[in-house]
C-alpha cells in the first residue's frame, strides 16, 4: 500500500523470514539484507535479490505457501544451508514501487513470546539505524543526519517476533491503520 516497511537488525533476528512471509501474505518486496534510499528524497528503491532463508526458516515458509519448494544444498559460510527463494516464485508482480519508508521495525525473534509491537522513540531508532547500518557511519555527521531524516518521517517499533503468522498479522494491521501517512 506504498508504506515501506525497513526492517534493521542483527543476523538471525528473523528479518527475511518475515519479509518472505509477508510477500507471501500479500505485501510487495523491496530487498534482502539491504535497502537502498535516495539520500535527498528519502525514496526507497527495489532492488529484488532472492530471499536467501537459513536452514530453519525453510520449513516454515514452505508451509505458507502451497507448492513452494526451496532447495536447501547450498551452503553460506556463516549461515550454514540455506535456500534463496526468487520472490517471483511467489507470486505475479511481487516487486514493490518507489516510496518513502513509512515504518521502521526493529525485529527480534524468540519463538517462545507471543508477537508485541512495541512504539520506540525516533531517537532510539536513529541509534539502531546507526547500529545496523554497515557503511552509513562512514559518512559521519551526514549519515546521522540521514537516519535522523528517516526516523522523523516513520513510525518506529521493535517487533517481539514470536508466531511468524501473528507477527505479520500485527505489522498488516500497522500498516492498515496508519492515518499518519495516508
Amino acid at each position: 500500500d506504498g508504506q515501506p516497511i525497513l526492517f534493521p537488525g542483527a543476523p538471525g533476528s528473523g528479518k527475511t523470514t518475515l519479509s518472505a512471509a509477508l510477500v507471501i501474505k500479500g505485501a510487495r518486496y523491496y530487498s534482502d539484507e539491504f535497502a537502498l534510499i535516495d539520500p535527498t528524497s528519502l525514496m526507497a528503491y527495489p532492488y529484488p535479490k532472492a530471499f536467501c532463508l537459513k536452514e530453519a526458516s525453510i520449513p516454515i515458509i514452505s508451509r505458507l505457501k502451497e507448492g513452494l519448494e526451496l532447495d536447501s544444498r547450498w551452503i553460506k559460510k556463516q549461515k550454514g544451508r540455506v535456500a534463496f527463494l526468487d520472490p517471483w516464485r511467489i507470486k505475479d508482480n511481487p516487486i514493490a514501487s518507489a516510496a518513502q519508508i513509512k515504518h521502521i521495525v526493529f525485529p527480534r525473534h524468540d519463538g517462545k513470546s507471543s508477537p508485541e509491537l512495541l512504539p520506540i522513540s525516533k531517537a532510539e531508532a536513529v541509534f539502531e539505524l546507526g547500529r545496523n547500518s554497515f557503511s552509513i557511519l562512514q559518512y559521519g555527521g551526514s549519515g546521522i543526519r540521514l537516519l535522523a531524516s528517516i526516523a522523523r518521517s516513520a513510525t518506529c517499533h521493535r517487533l517481539q517476533m514470536g508466531d511468524l503468522e501473528a507477527s505479520c498479522e500485527l505489522l498488516t494491521n500497522l500498516v492498515r491503520n496508519d492515518t499518519t501517512h495516508s
